[in-house]
């Protein structure tokens, strides 16, 4: 990557320096504010990654453009990258919004994979109300909170997170219509606090 930007081609980021791309493993985002800067940066990318005998491939290599003036497409070995609205990198959804909107969604749509998948566990009498938390908390919590530091939530995805959260307890706790209790109750039994407290904590 130091070979590939060999000079200044990414986004101000502080008053003297610029960020060129994000690195993880063969995990590469390239950044840049300008077309041509990018076309540049991919081609010299290219010309190094072949010289150490590693190739990119075309068909997992995304682009995204926010606000830009040019709708010219990026090209990698004479052939054009795919231009998509979102994608995943590291496991976090990337919007062309900058909002975490879609993110969330995401990891929402897993953790509720996860919790429907112990179905039998929440119903088991074998297990403690203890035991089934922790397994709540180890096997669909931290499916949920994956890279939650990031986030940027809002009123309306804290309440989306807390709905899920309280559910999830609920079911756990066999609480079903008509009983009712109310959250602050649902917290104390269950020895715990809004997920969107957590977040902010994180």
């Amino acid at each position: 990557m130091r070979n590939t930007n060999n000079r200044r081609r990414g986004i101000h980021w502080k008053f003297m320096s610029t960020l060129e791309d994000l690195d993880c493993a063969d995990d590469l985002a390239l950044i840049s504010s300008k077309h041509s800067d990018m076309q540049e940066k991919t081609r010299r990318l290219h010309d190094v990654t072949e010289y150490t005998g590693l190739k990119i491939n075309v068909d997992k290599t995304k682009s995204m453009r926010i606000n830009g003036k040019k709708n010219d497409a990026i090209r990698l070995n004479d052939k054009e990258v795919e231009e998509v609205e979102t994608f995943l990198y590291l496991g976090a959804t990337m919007d062309k919004t900058g909002g975490t909107e879609a993110d969330i969604g995401r990891r929402l749509g897993l953790a509720r994979t996860a919790f429907a998948s112990l179905t039998k566990v929440w119903k088991s009498a074998q297990y403690s109300t203890k035991t089934k938390l922790k397994i709540f908390n180890t096997n669909v919590l931290s499916v949920l909170l994956y890279c939650s530091e990031l986030w940027r939530t809002t009123e309306k995805d804290d309440e989306k997170l807390d709905t899920f959260h309280r559910k999830c307890l609920r079911r756990i706790l066999k609480i079903h219509w008509p009983e009712k209790i109310s959250n602050q109750q649902l917290y104390d039994r269950t020895r715990s606090i809004p997920l969107s407290r957590t977040i902010k904590g994180r």
